[in-house]
């Protein structure tokens, strides 16, 4: 009878402690899954965040890169962009400027164009020459100056309306028709400088 008791109360021992072994797997087992599921969250999120980041610094990059190339491109070749700045603010920025102002220019680029046609043809040759063609030069000028010189156009207005003496301040659609009715006499008083420089740009290299 004792016997039995003993080997009973042995039996039980061990039962106790298999089953504390149990427990202490599963507790071991359940903190490594959840040790295991925060990491694969980390990891997702992680992975989320990198997906969300990569195109943007893959755009800014390439943005960054394009203006690089572009401001190297315009050292390089000052002359030829200094004339196309220009030749942009008169064919596309002064219609642009006018067109949001109420007023489209319709004589003032032709008359630009016509009026210097020769000196348009040689800066297509000087620039073609530097592997270069007039559209990557004014695309170029579009992407970095665009604004800059919207913004001189919007002060030349406005210095112009605060010279009118007494008489009534034109409005800058006012202005705009009445470029587009005498360019030919805006051209040579308000930008002399810009068509002598173009003037001297076609000279030189007519002459070389």
């Amino acid at each position: 009878m004792v016997k039995a008791v003993h080997k009973l109360k042995q039996k039980t021992a061990r039962m106790i402690v298999k089953h504390r072994r149990i427990c202490r797997h599963k507790k071991l087992t359940m903190k490594q899954d959840k040790i295991r599921r925060k990491r694969m969250s980390c990891f997702l999120l992680t992975l989320a965040v990198l997906l969300l980041i990569i195109p943007g610094f893959i755009m800014l990059r390439h943005k960054f890169s394009s203006v690089i190339t572009n401001n190297e491109a315009a050292e390089q070749n000052q002359e030829l962009y200094s004339i196309g700045a220009i030749i942009y603010r008169h064919l596309n920025a002064y219609p642009a400027y006018c067109r949001k102002a109420g007023y489209e220019l319709t004589h003032y680029p032709k008359v630009f164009l016509t009026n210097y046609e020769q000196e348009l043809i040689i800066f297509d040759l000087i620039a073609r020459t530097k592997n270069l063609t007039p559209n990557i030069i004014i695309g170029h000028i579009q992407k970095g100056f665009s604004r800059v010189i919207q913004k001189s156009i919007s002060r030349e207005f406005k210095q112009l309306q605060k010279q009118q003496n007494g008489h009534s301040t034109p409005s800058d659609a006012e202005i705009c028709r009445y470029i587009d009715e005498n360019t030919s006499t805006w051209f040579e008083t308000e930008h002399k400088s810009d068509i002598d420089q173009l003037l001297e740009f076609a000279q030189f290299h007519q002459s070389h």
